[in-house]
């Protein structure tokens, strides 16, 4: 039975939908945190499965509130970075330019059954004729291309003003012309943030614009798009799908109409009917209920399909997919919400009509669950539907099909029964890294394609294992029992990462006394070492953390994991002293903190709810703060969440904890931030207190002057009545506050450079690097080359005179530290030049400007970091080269003997 959609009923849904996005903003971090408090009480949230992606939101809503607990959007930012480059236009000369450091491919790993991959990919687009050329777009490190079928990829968004890509669709008569839908709808809630609308580009992704589908429509408001249709019988005809709504356009994306007000999950055309569009809905809370929905006219009017969803379940989260052998054949895959399987697989319906008549298939109730992180049996229960999940046809037999959440699923027999294609702990073989968000078939190549938190893996045909091989894992330790017999998989992966610099790092950390060594923690891939010459892995099967290197002895590295686990290495990463977490029974933040002492790298600092120190690398432990000394009752029970030791004097260490929100019994309670204060290396402490801000901002960074262990820095995650680095110059005594605002007010580190005059200070935030000084009235962007995208870490390494960044979303940067001098333009030493043209095809000219040019060589280095070309520079002011390079994005380093600058340039032939 088809109901078709009233007046009456769109206006009641309307209403629905209206009371529950007004609850959504009514929620903020401190309800949720209280909320999870609550449901995970008696639970380890760190050893039980389903926790990961909840505390992970939560440590990340944290970094960006406001005094209310409100997540701060900051939509004024292009306009006010503006400004600040029309009044410092002598700064911005005087910057060097980034390059990327890495990583940029898989890594070595010496751990044989490691899941690890590159970093998480949210959709891949595919020329309609040409297998050689498609497009990816990520959660946090924008749109790549390949020219190569996948043997190397090039960024084509870097200038955006989001790198959030959820869907990338090519006009089929036309693939130069793609539309990409910003923001990341994987991300929860409060994280997908960034989704400015609908953008366009007509050179095949080499440049953008916004379209009319913006913020500026009267009925956009920072929606979210899991897809965009295009109409292959007019391709000036366009959908939008979104989680609130679905708007339609008729003249290639100019203007657009809201014509349907549903929440959707997921939407497809017709591969027989241009026109005939299927659409799921989204349903975060039970009372919108569930739908799939028709439209036989492109999204202008809407029917309801008689699907015969559970009335005691609700299906949260749903994917559709259309067998391209047989169009008549529709699935669609649902997760369930409740308490005994809370998003993990719910059921499977399938019509063989065109979506006239539904069945059930396969549910959790009567098969495996298979959205779960093993094998889905009895004791496998829930999974994250919510994060990610996908469902593709295979293209010839319409009753084969393929699932993705944590693992990939095929049934062969429409859904009915289902096997195990692969897993991710790798102990079964070549397996698609865990998390998938995407599936796609490319007719063009004969390849399935599966998108995952790893990165791009594909397979010409998808066998699966037996269910029954999971039996064989330890599940506790994420290792084979003994006696494994050693099942493979059949099916033949090709990971595809190769350039991609797309990894999402938390932190970051240098050998001081070294110029090439660098470690960092990444999101859902391990933690990553550079030693100059390769890229390891270590820390495997877990999101990476914190990292330390010891700066005597560069092959002793630390890594940790989320909730405070720490291993160590002593050679590199090749074996690993794992679970040397200090204390038994404390659990760490989402990012707990580590240190390591300026003088003695064999001493070491651990933040878990209390403080922990270590004399012999982390192999015994003795507690630094007892908490319950100096807080009662409700006050102990949050975690270190950042640590700092002086580099002038190690007896001064500073270590924070952020502030608590909630309501007890009607009552209302504020727990204050806290800052640990010490002088005599932990013999006693002292609570500093800057003010009554305390109450209601995060600290999430201190820095204390390397040269005097008096004067200290201390960042917010917010700004509060224009204050966003409060500082010191008597030990914590009294405070003043920076009186000026970088753009995005959020600051997630900060680093003072040691020994500068005018005290310059750098700080990390959601919009790139930012530096100021005692001479300068605001922040001034230092992001040149930089992608518009947050940066998580900041540190600097005076051995090389370089500030590293570490992104969330394009891997780790470095650059030189700025000058002491106001303008090192105006001293003559540095020369600021142009490329053209840039996309070049390998013939490009270097322009000075008119300005004497005093560089003595160029450096030709690909986006791996590797010098391609090098050679010397004369006199003149105009330098014309030919390269025979291949397609791809290149960095143009001119050095002279006391600095370089570097600017970016594309090769497309």
């Amino acid at each position: 039975m088809r109901i078709t959609f009233t007046l009456i009923i769109l206006a009641f849904f309307v209403q629905i939908a209206q009371a529950e996005e007004a609850k959504i903003e009514k929620e903020n971090y401190y309800q949720l945190q209280q909320e999870y408090e609550k449901d995970s009480q008696g639970i380890d949230v760190w050893k039980k499965k389903g926790w990961k992606l909840r505390t992970r939101e939560l440590w990340k809503m944290s970094r960006e509130i406001d005094r209310n607990g409100n997540i701060k959007y900051f939509e004024n930012f292009l306009s006010e970075e503006q400004k600040l480059k029309e009044k410092y236009p002598h700064r911005l000369m005087s910057e060097n330019g980034w390059m990327p450091v890495g990583p940029d491919r898989e890594a070595i790993s010496y751990d044989t059954l490691s899941g690890h991959g590159i970093g998480r990919v949210n959709c891949i687009a595919f020329h309609p004729d040409n297998k050689e050329i498609m497009w990816i777009g990520t959660p946090a490190g924008g749109v790549w291309k390949t020219y190569d079928h996948g043997a190397s990829w090039m960024p084509v968004s870097g200038d955006l003003p989001t790198q959030r890509v959820s869907h990338i669709a090519v006009d089929p008569s036309n693939p130069d012309i793609l539309y990409m839908a910003s923001g990341d709808i994987d991300g929860s809630t409060f994280t997908q943030g960034k989704a400015l609308g609908v953008y366009k580009s007509i050179d095949g992704g080499l440049n953008w614009e916004l379209t009319g589908l913006n913020n500026d429509h009267e009925d956009f408001s920072f929606f979210t798009i899991r897809r965009i249709l295009i109409n292959r019988g007019d391709t000036d005809n366009l959908l939008a799908i979104t989680r609130m709504g679905i708007f339609v356009s008729e003249d290639a994306g100019d203007n657009w109409e809201l014509t349907n007000e549903m929440r959707m999950s997921d939407a497809l055309v017709s591969p027989k009917n241009h026109k005939l569009v299927f659409g799921v809905s989204y349903s975060p809370y039970r009372q919108l209920g569930n739908y799939v929905i028709k439209s036989e006219d492109f999204g202008i009017t809407w029917d309801t399909l008689d699907v015969p969803f559970d009335e005691d379940d609700f299906v949260k989260r749903m994917a559709i997919a259309v067998s391209p052998a047989n169009p008549d054949y529709i699935y669609i895959t649902g997760t369930c919400s409740n308490s005994s399987n809370r998003n993990g697989f719910g059921y499977l319906y399938r019509s063989t009509d065109g979506g006239d008549n539904w069945t059930v298939q396969s549910s959790y109730l009567t098969g495996p669950n298979i959205g779960g992180w093993w094998n889905g049996d009895q004791f496998d229960g829930g999974s994250q539907g919510n994060y990610d999940l996908t469902l593709m046809c295979d293209a010839i037999d319409p009753d084969k099909i393929y699932h993705g959440m944590v693992n990939v699923w095929a049934s062969d027999d429409g859904g009915i029964s289902w096997n195990i294609v692969s897993h991710w702990t790798r102990i079964y073989g070549s397996s698609v890294h865990a998390d998938i968000h995407w599936s796609d078939y490319n007719p063009a190549d004969g390849y399935y394609y599966f998108c995952s938190d790893g990165g791009i893996d594909r397979a010409q045909e998808i066998i699966p294992g037996e269910n029954e091989w999971i039996d064989w894992a330890d599940r506790a330790n994420e290792r084979p029992y003994d006696g494994f017999p050693g099942y493979n998989f059949e099916s033949k992966w090709e990971r595809i990462n190769a350039n991609l610099e797309i990894t999402q790092f938390y932190r970051i950390a240098i050998s001081k006394n070294h110029k090439e060594y660098v470690a960092g923690g990444s999101q859902d891939n391990s933690c990553y070492y550079f030693d100059g010459k390769d890229w390891v892995n270590y820390v495997t099967n877990y999101d990476g953390m914190w990292t330390m290197i010891d700066y005597n002895d560069p092959q002793v590295i630390y890594g940790a994991w989320q909730g405070g686990g720490l291993c160590r290495s002593d050679d590199g990463g090749r074996t690993q002293h794992r679970n040397i977490t200090a204390p038994i029974g404390e659990g760490g933040n989402w990012v707990t903190p580590y240190g390591m002492d300026p003088v003695d790298p064999h001493t070491i600092y651990a933040g878990y709810s209390n403080l922990w120190k270590s004399t012999d690398k982390g192999d015994t432990w003795e507690m630094l703060i007892n908490v319950a000394d100096y807080e009662q009752d409700m006050l102990n029970t949050r975690r270190f969440d950042v640590i700092e030791i002086s580099e002038s004097d190690p007896n001064t260490i500073m270590a924070t904890k952020i502030n608590r929100r909630g309501t007890i019994d009607g009552e209302e309670f504020i727990v204050p931030s806290r800052l640990y204060y010490t002088n005599d290396k932990g013999e006693s402490w002292e609570l500093l207190e800057i003010d009554t801000l305390m109450k209601y901002i995060v600290i999430n960074d201190v820095d204390i002057d390397d040269n005097n262990s008096d004067r200290f820095w201390v960042a917010f995650s917010s700004e509060f009545e224009g204050k966003i680095v409060a500082y010191t110059e008597d030990g914590g005594k009294t405070w003043d506050y920076l009186d000026k605002l970088p753009p995005a007010s959020t600051v997630y580190s900060l680093e003072h450079q040691a020994g500068s005059e005018d005290d310059i200070l750098y700080i990390a935030t959601e919009y790139g690097v930012f530096y100021t000084d005692d001479t300068l009235e605001d922040w001034v962007p230092l992001n040149e080359n930089l992608p518009r995208m947050t940066v998580r870490d900041l540190v600097i390494n005076y051995n090389s005179q370089e500030l590293y960044c570490g992104t969330y979303g394009r891997g780790i940067w470095k650059t030189k530290l700025v000058d002491f001098e106001t303008s090192v333009v105006e001293k003559g030493e540095i020369s600021d030049f142009e490329i053209f043209p840039n996309p070049s095809n390998g013939n490009f000219s270097i322009s000075f400007h008119g300005l004497e040019n005093n560089y003595n060589s160029i450096e030709i280095i690909d986006i791996k970091g590797k010098v391609m070309q090098k050679s010397k520079l004369s006199g003149s002011n105009l330098e014309r080269l030919n390269q025979d390079l291949p397609n791809g994005l290149y960095f143009i380093k001119l050095n002279n003997d006391e600095s370089y600058k570097v600017k970016k340039l594309y090769i497309i032939d």
